[in-house]
């Protein structure tokens, strides 16, 4: 994704990008003078450490592309539809929701695949928030 905003307006790489306000969706990955490149938490293959909201397990988000994203948990966790789940901190946000489980009964863990709380190509516009 490529925002209207760069190295004149104090845009550095490594910056957080939100979706209506309070929604992150990925960080500054390339800065130009009057753009910037964002790198989407849900790029393909890209991964982000979370966790699960009411467990506090700790798992990584690998990016599906299209707001998607799939994680691999334990069979004994139970992650249902519509589980939470949030970036790390004090502060934590919600980065992406359970959607369903794809059981594959070869591999010790299951597969969960979530979407991001927003839809992203609808969005026109997003905030950034600076790293000090």
């Amino acid at each position: 994704m490529i925002i209207d905003l760069g190295s004149k307006n104090g845009i550095k790489e490594k910056d957080k990008v939100y979706a209506n306000g309070d929604i992150p969706v990925g960080t500054i990955s390339k800065v130009y003078s009057q753009t910037s490149q964002v790198e989407l938490y849900s790029n393909p293959g890209r991964t982000t450490r979370a966790v699960i909201d009411g467990s506090n397990t700790d798992v990584n988000l690998v990016g599906r592309g299209g707001g998607n994203f799939e994680m691999a948990v334990p069979f004994g966790l139970d992650v249902s539809t519509g589980t939470v789940v949030k970036l790390p901190g004090i502060n934590s946000e919600i980065i992406a929701i359970v959607d369903k489980e794809a059981i594959d009964k070869t591999n010790p863990d299951k597969k969960i695949i979530l979407h991001a709380p927003v839809n992203i190509q609808n969005q026109e516009w997003v905030l950034i928030k600076k790293n000090k």
